[in-house]
């Protein structure tokens, strides 16, 4: 089964290639806010370079945020335009389900740092938000419950892949409908 992951909740663009759970490929571009000009180009690249058709994916993974505004839309609309156009169904990854995964934490306390020291924040006991969505706060603001871990990077395609993979394959969460997956936005757009 292969799958492709898209991941643009920050300026950057990743995208990955995984055999089921096993990643692939992945590349990653560091233009800030270019993901409109590069996610085309940079997936086509990706599965040519892997010789897999766009008919040959099961599965489309996309991050849906927190993160920018303009970068979750951006790669949200471009995995549902992939999703619809071939026929492949799409599967959600929140952000922070893709930082729990990488740190490898049950009880954590997890700040993504959006702009300066602003950060998206949230906590996890036994893996479950403490709190339905995260908040937008001030790092020094911050009263952390358990270890606090502040992320520069968003998680790689990879990670979301199998975050994914977990949740909905190997899972038991039913694989949504892809016209009902919209961004997480915390903040407004002018934000």
């Amino acid at each position: 089964m292969n799958i492709l992951s898209i991941e643009t909740s920050s300026p950057y663009t990743y995208i990955g290639l995984s055999k089921d759970s096993t990643p692939v490929f992945e590349i990653r571009n560091f233009e800030r806010f270019t993901h409109v000009e590069k996610l085309s180009n940079m997936t086509e690249w990706i599965l040519k370079t892997n010789n897999i058709d766009f008919g040959d994916l099961s599965y489309i993974v996309v991050s849906v945020g927190p993160g920018y505004f303009t970068s979750l839309r951006a790669g949200i609309s471009f995995a549902k335009g992939l999703s619809f156009s071939c026929n492949i169904p799409l599967l959600p990854v929140s952000t922070f389900a893709g930082f729990l995964f990488e740190l490898e934490r049950k009880d954590v306390s997890v700040a993504y740092r959006l702009k300066g020291s602003n950060v998206f924040f949230q906590e996890f006991k036994n893996g479950s938000p403490m709190d339905k969505l995260p908040i937008i706060t001030n790092l020094k603001d911050i009263a952390p419950s358990f270890p606090l871990f502040v992320m520069e990077f968003p998680p790689s395609a990879s990670v979301i892949s199998k975050v994914a993979f977990e949740q909905y394959i190997a899972g038991k969460e039913k694989v949504p409908n892809p016209k009902f997956i919209e961004p997480l936005y915390i903040q407004n757009p002018v934000s």
